[in-house]
């Protein structure tokens, strides 16, 4: 049976750890989104027992499942004093052309000892009723001391990256201070596509971050040198054909000090973004820097601060007390989006500024908007839902992107906290871009020899008439309203509208226009409940249907739209009753003597089965 999580918005409510998602000093790969609308993500939920699933949701995020097939656990976790990341190094490949997942997860084994390297590979299907299926294709595979990852020991390596292509999935990691690529076709781990390649020098730390392009056979590097009396943060170019790297080439030169969470990427006009985060020499603040290469990584920009505005201050993580930046890049068609976290008058929020060029030969850094913010709690991080291998996102219609973020922190370093946290996921729309709709139109008013009509193309010409304040009303109508207010059932509507300009189908492409509450009649229904945590439970609940009825002052909406997406919309209408949520549909008006007595409509649970926000909606219903 496949496990349902009905949080319509979030990945995970209670996650009981902290390092989960978002580990600390290190970006993790764990979020997909395919070009068939299929979203990906990887939390390990509890350490050491881990609990560690790979989450599936087929309608944009509205409801999430781990398919069957997809459980795993592992005893592994990351000591805080066991590396520069603080966390389960974690990072998910999907490709879509073979249908495969991959999942790589590395770690301190708590009954070893040592470090290891865990891969895990499925192949998956879609059923009709959206149903994703895993099916085991490779046995973990686990590379330790004397494993064949890389035919060496990587006990005291725990940091690793991985990038994939069409054609190839790219391992990069450091040992010994020097960095080794691997890489593997997505559906073949019997044998490498490409054996283990070292670097010549030898001083590098284990932070590093990659970059593959589908349409060349490069692999960027970004990492850290140690050359004594300072560091040197360093681009190095792999070439899978030559099998071989290229000089590093220095990026910025800065006296010992600890910079950390490290990007790389390219946008549609094939410069090269490093994005990182570094404290200053005596460890008492943290900048956010960036670079650009116009040039393919020959020459890079002077590095540049990201400016930080009024009341701000630096987040400090409330395990390892260190301040961090926790930034993240996603690279688009025309250029970056740099997130990062801040605290704001006490409390950590999660910003987003666009670098975007119109030509590919200048950028602008827009004006810090927040991405992710909570009233009470801190909000310490976001990561992107990146497209499945190097493929990067048009920024046409930039708030349509989505990440996951993390509200609160927890307090063991070994992520087995005794607090929770809540992962969620949501757009960019939300809040740093905000649609505003302007609309501008022109009075059509008929000529002298013409008859104005107005119609309503896509519902029927009565969906819309609220036929109380049109003053279809009388003594019968009094007497119905109140039976209502005397003998009804108190209820919540939630009222959504459909957003025109939205190109996207999920519950984002609407806007909440308030709640209210209504006394209503609700009839029961007509089988027993079932015992809650039983699949017959999960059955009776999505098949869950009531009439209701609607006193005759209760309009309810119905407006019909095409958005720009070209995804049929109209009103939603939700009840909360008895622990559940339905979509009020299907309403019709009731006439005693030309007197509105009052509505009846049908009420249908909101479920993985029924999302009112992403079903199609026939013209005619009401």
């Amino acid at each position: 049976m496949t496990n349902k999580i009905y949080t319509q918005t979030g990945l995970v409510e209670n996650s009981w750890n902290s390092r989960g998602l978002i580990t600390h000093n290190f970006v993790n790969k764990t979020l997909v989104k395919t070009d068939t609308g299929l979203l990906f993500a990887v939390v390990q939920d509890r350490s050491p027992t881990s609990d560690m699933y790979i989450r599936v949701s087929v309608n944009n995020g509205f409801t999430w499942a781990i398919p069957i097939g997809a459980q795993l656990g592992t005893d592994f976790i990351d000591d805080i004093d066991s590396s520069n990341s603080n966390g389960p190094v974690m990072h998910l490949v999907v490709d879509e052309k073979s249908q495969t997942v991959l999942l790589t997860v590395s770690g301190y084994s708590v009954s070893g000892s040592i470090f290891k390297t865990i891969v895990y590979g499925w192949t998956y299907s879609i059923s009709s009723e959206d149903i994703v299926t895993f099916t085991k294709w490779v046995d973990p595979i686990r590379f330790d001391a004397g494993g064949s990852l890389f035919a060496l020991n990587i006990m005291n390596s725990l940091n690793y990256d991985v990038s994939a292509t069409f054609n190839h999935i790219y391992f990069t990691l450091s040992y010994n201070q020097k960095i080794f690529v691997k890489a593997y076709y997505p559906t073949n781990w019997s044998s490498p596509a490409i054996a283990s390649i070292e670097t010549v020098e030898d001083d590098y730390f284990d932070l590093i971050s990659t970059h593959a392009d589908n349409q060349t056979s490069i692999l960027d590097i970004l990492a850290i040198r140690d050359r004594e009396l300072e560091y040197e943060l360093v681009y190095i170019k792999f070439n899978s054909l030559t099998k071989s790297f290229n000089s590093p080439v220095v990026i910025n030169s800065f006296v010992p000090t600890v910079a950390n969470d490290l990007n790389i990427s390219r946008d549609g006009y094939n410069n090269l973004l490093a994005y990182w985060t570094q404290f200053n020499t005596a460890g008492t603040f943290v900048n956010q820097y960036y670079s650009i290469s116009y040039d393919d990584g020959l020459t890079w920009s002077t590095p540049t601060t990201i400016p930080t505005t009024a009341s701000q201050g630096d987040f400090e993580d409330s395990v390892s007390f260190q301040k961090a930046g926790r930034t993240v890049s996603l690279n688009g068609d025309t250029g970056f989006i740099l997130s990062y976290v801040r605290n704001f008058n006490g409390k950590a929020i999660t910003y987003v500024r666009t670098l975007l060029s119109e030509n590919g030969t200048s950028y602008q850094l827009s004006e810090e908007k927040i991405a992710a913010s909570h009233a009470t709690k801190d909000v310490v991080g976001l990561r992107f839902f990146k497209p499945a291998g190097s493929e990067s996102y048009s920024f046409d219609q930039i708030g349509d992107i989505r990440f996951a973020y993390q509200i609160g922190q927890g307090d063991s370093p070994s992520q087995n906290d005794s607090i929770p946290v809540y992962f969620g996921q949501k757009l960019l729309l939300d809040e740093a871009f905000v649609e505003t709709e302007i609309i501008s139109f022109e009075e059509d008013t008929p000529l002298a020899n013409e008859l104005l009509v107005n119609f309503n193309l896509l519902g029927s010409l009565n969906d819309n008439v609220d036929y109380y304040a049109e003053g279809l009303v009388g003594n019968i109508t009094d007497k119905y309203v109140s039976t209502f207010d005397r003998f009804g059932t108190s209820i919540e509507l939630v009222h959504y509208e459909p957003i025109q300009s939205s190109r996207i189908n999920d519950k984002n492409a609407y806007t909440y226009e308030g709640s209210t509450y209504v006394k209503v009649f609700v009839d029961s229904i007509a089988y027993a409940n079932p015992i809650s945590g039983n699949e017959v439970f999960v059955n009776y609940i999505e098949r869950d249907t009531r009439q209701i009825y609607l006193p005759p002052d209760m309009h309810i909406s119905r407006n019909y739209i095409l958005n720009d997406g070209n995804k049929q919309k109209r009103t939603v209408w939700l009840m909360k009753y008895a622990g559940n949520e339905y979509e009020v549909t299907q309403v019709l008006p009731y006439f005693i003597d030309n007197q509105i007595a009052y509505y009846t409509a049908n009420a249908f649970v909101v479920g993985a089965t029924r999302n009112p926000f992403t079903r199609a909606i026939q013209p005619t219903e009401t």
